[in-house]
């Protein structure tokens, strides 16, 4: 099922088949757009967070909607839940620091920055070079 982009992502395309190609530049414009909503031209911290989590939720869609609806049904929401229990499990493993069973704040701190700087490193790097 290919998903129709809209917007600044080229209305009419299919992103299944045909993927935007878009300059770093214009896609930060296109998010910060998308955004902003008091339009001051970035993003406060209120928006940044409505940014996040609308980005989460859908790549929580894309991961667990087994069957394509658009949804998550109980089926898919137990196979997440037990899925990030995981995850959870392994990171208070990997920063529990004093072996308590939970993160004290600078084990979560710790946690925190390990996890900035691999956003950091999967998102694309700015074209500084101008060319198009």
């Amino acid at each position: 099922m290919g998903m129709m982009a809209t917007g600044a992502f080229g209305a009419g395309q299919d992103r299944a088949t045909k993927p935007p190609t878009l300059r770093y530049d214009e896609l930060l414009v296109a998010f910060t757009k998308k955004y902003d909503t008091n339009r001051d031209g970035k993003l406060d911290e209120l928006e940044f967070s409505a940014a996040v989590e609308d980005l989460v939720q859908r790549a929580l869609i894309k991961k667990y909607d087994i069957n394509r609806d658009g949804r998550l049904d109980a089926k898919e929401r137990a196979v997440m839940r037990q899925e990030m229990e995981g995850i959870k499990r392994a990171v208070v493993m990997k920063y529990d620091a004093n072996h308590s069973g939970a993160l004290s704040g600078q084990e979560q701190a710790a946690a925190n920055r390990d996890l900035l700087k691999q956003v950091e490193l999967a998102l694309p790097k700015p074209d500084r070079s101008g060319s198009k």
